[in-house]
């Protein structure tokens, strides 16, 4: 479950949607939330963080974007944290024939 939502600074120049989102991902690296984990409906978070729907949903799609969330439609729907990417960079990957050249194998 969300841990208590921070008090939102305003006239700090950072807009309450950034402020939502940093809060969310916060509690994700601090453990609050694990992934599956379903955040709590959009008028209820909305409420405890004194925000409309409009600014609470415009945070809810940058980390839906960014791959941190799925939100799902429906009834039985929601926002839920998703599994962490595993980011892989595979340029430096060989194929089977250059990996037995470089062991001075035939393939």
């Amino acid at each position: 479950m969300v841990g208590t939502p921070p008090e939102l600074e305003r006239g700090t120049g950072v807009p309450a949607h950034v402020q939502i989102e940093r809060w969310l991902l916060d509690s994700i690296d601090r453990g609050e939330l694990a992934p599956g984990d379903r955040l709590p409906g959009e008028r209820e978070l909305a409420g405890r963080l004194g925000v409309s729907r409009m600014t609470l949903r415009q945070a809810l799609a940058r980390l839906e974007s960014d791959g941190v969330l799925i939100r799902v439609p429906g009834r039985a729907g929601g926002a839920f944290v998703a599994e962490p990417r595993v980011e892989c960079d595979l340029t430096g990957l060989a194929g089977f024939t250059e990996q037995m050249r470089r062991a001075h194998l035939r393939a």
